[in-house]
């Protein structure tokens, strides 16, 4: 597998060309994933999202099992 990774700005008409390489074989199937970054998150706003999570009931529960886990693991005899 193989990824080529492009960072472009939106662009006003929001459509955007991807020129793939020449070896890739025609008919070849690829996959092509788009991703959104917000950059206008501040720091501020991160640290909001950071105390909401801590009071999310499916992160606690990740977290509690993640804690079981790690406990688990530390009570078995290493050889």
């Amino acid at each position: 597998m193989e990824a080529i990774k492009r960072m472009v700005k939106t662009p006003s008409n929001h459509k955007i060309t991807i020129e793939i390489p020449e070896y890739i074989p025609k008919d070849d199937v690829v996959e092509v994933i788009l991703i959104m970054r917000n950059q206008k998150d501040t720091r501020k706003d991160k640290i909001m999202l950071i105390k909401q999570a801590i009071k999310d009931p499916l992160y606690l529960k990740d977290m509690e099992e993640v804690n079981n886990d790690f406990e688990e693991v530390d009570l078995k005899e290493w050889e």
